[in-house]
């Protein structure tokens, strides 16, 4: 049987600086699996050639097997083989070498590594769906702790499957806890009067909160926001919030009013000075945010139980832009969002929107009172009309005459043609017309009826236009003889 490996021994050979050629000391082998086009090599670390050729043959009988499924790859073998631990020390340096955020790095690593400890996970093995399930039914934490504890786990085993060092990730059939109506951490947006005692309060600080409510900026994008980012000179002053600072790494130019102009002009240092942040040590802090709306007279929870921390300026912004009737496009550019979304699902109460002035612009209906005859009669009308012709009102209701409602209702609900007769009556006298359309009444040859379709009874109720069948043959029968 033919070997699926082509492999050689071989040494390395290079020139040195003097122009000698040299060979390595240690052996290495050029191999190529089945379906590759390119040799690879890899050193064997041995001078020895009989321990090089073992070694060259444990390597082939390692890639049959591996090829005819009697043993799993290597790296399988190796990830199996590996504690969870350092599996989470590579997925964590791996996360830090992709310029993650370092808090969401540290939320990883410690979310994982207690999991870890309280399901008794010390092996991939060891790692099931049940075990996980028994762990989340124990805990009594909210529903978002225990989605971020299983998103880590997820994280790290799609990692290593990404890797070839699992087959599939072994809680990929775990769902998600629904979170709606669970939320432990509901924020609110603060009304007009409750934003002007807030910055009447803390002078100090006035320029901090008013550049959250009116920009939108987070408490870590403001704190790195340096006096470069900030241009007051120019014919529009903006701010240039760097892809380094923001959450999702894009750079961004904001628009600034008047009123935070005026407020950065009076912190603005000479010219000259060192390039330092803007704001400092001004950004509050949690506890000195509370102080603050304490004396702002603003309650941090309200009677639904949402609080108001710093991130609820954010919330404010996004209410305050539906409120004016920004279309939802803008509003998502101005929150710098991903997901239009996230920004009126999230960002939105829907308590604050003018709804009664939505409903006051509704169009109203006048009941008028219109008698219930005439409105049926002129219905039923309209429906035998269109029935009666397919569509093609070539009988408008002046000149068809009155008809009995109950004959109309039955040919309307059979899709025939009503009797005619009560109709007939009513008609003036004309000449009759015959089966054929041809019937002479004198003797004289002018007397002669015209066929049908150019009778002048005919072209005075239904024109030049010839009508369907059904109309045709209703049209002859109450016009014949008796």
């Amino acid at each position: 049987m033919k070997s699926s490996v082509v492999a050689s021994l071989f040494k390395r050979k290079r020139f040195r600086r003097d122009g000698l050629k040299v060979e390595s000391a240690c052996w290495w082998m050029r191999y190529r699996c089945a379906g590759e086009l390119k040799f690879r090599s890899k050193s064997l670390g041995v001078r020895d050639q009989r321990v090089a050729q073992s070694r060259l043959a444990e390597f082939l009988q390692e890639q049959e097997r591996e090829a005819a499924g009697i043993v799993a790859p290597r790296a399988l073998r190796d990830g199996a083989s590996l504690p969870l631990a350092d599996h989470l020390a590579n997925y964590v340096g791996d996360l830090a070498s992709l310029n993650r955020a370092p808090g969401y790095v540290y939320n990883v690593r410690t979310l994982f590594t207690r999991l870890a400890s309280e399901c008794r996970w010390k092996m991939p093995r060891d790692v099931t769906v049940e075990s996980f399930q028994t762990w989340r039914q124990a805990q009594g934490k909210s529903a978002k702790t225990l989605n971020e504890y299983l998103d880590s786990a997820v994280g790290l085993f799609n990692w290593m499957a990404r890797r070839g060092l699992l087959v599939a990730n072994p809680l990929a059939a775990v769902e998600r806890v629904d979170q709606r109506g669970r939320e432990v951490r509901r924020r609110r947006p603060l009304a007009d009067d409750q934003v002007s005692r807030l910055l009447a309060v803390s002078p100090d600080r006035k320029g901090v909160y008013l550049a959250a409510v009116s920009t939108g900026l987070r408490r870590g994008e403001l704190r790195a926001l340096k006096w470069s980012d900030v241009h007051l000179d120019a014919v529009r002053p903006f701010l240039s919030v760097r892809a380094s600072t923001t959450k999702n790494r894009r750079s961004v130019q904001m628009w600034l009013r008047d009123d935070l102009v005026a407020e950065l002009r009076k912190l603005m240092p000479p010219v000259g000075t060192a390039d330092g942040p803007v704001w400092g040590k001004r950004v509050p802090r949690m506890v000195q945010f509370k102080l603050d709306l304490e004396a702002a007279g603003i309650p941090f929870k309200d009677e639904q139980g949402r609080q108001a921390d710093f991130h609820c300026l954010r919330h404010t912004l996004g209410t305050n832009l539906a409120r004016s009737g920004v279309e939802p496009r803008l509003a998502m550019e101005a929150m710098r969002h991903s997901e239009m979304r996230l920004t009126q699902k999230t960002y939105v109460d829907a308590s604050a929107l003018p709804m009664l002035d939505v409903l006051e612009k509704l169009p109203r209906f006048d009941v008028a009172a219109v008698p219930m005859a005439e409105a049926v009669g002129a219905e039923v009308d309209t429906k035998w009309s269109q029935n009666l012709f397919r569509g093609r009102p070539l009988v408008s209701a002046a000149d068809i005459p009155a008809i009995a409602a109950e004959s109309v209702k039955e040919a309307v609900s059979l899709g025939k043609s009503a009797d005619l007769s009560a109709a007939v009556r009513q008609c003036p006298e004309v000449p009759k017309a015959g089966e054929l359309g041809f019937e002479p009444r004198q003797n004289a040859p002018e007397a002669f009826v015209l066929p049908l379709h150019h009778s002048p009874k005919f072209s005075a109720v239904f024109g030049r236009r010839l009508p369907n069948p059904i109309a045709r043959r209703a049209w002859v029968k109450h016009h014949r003889v008796p």
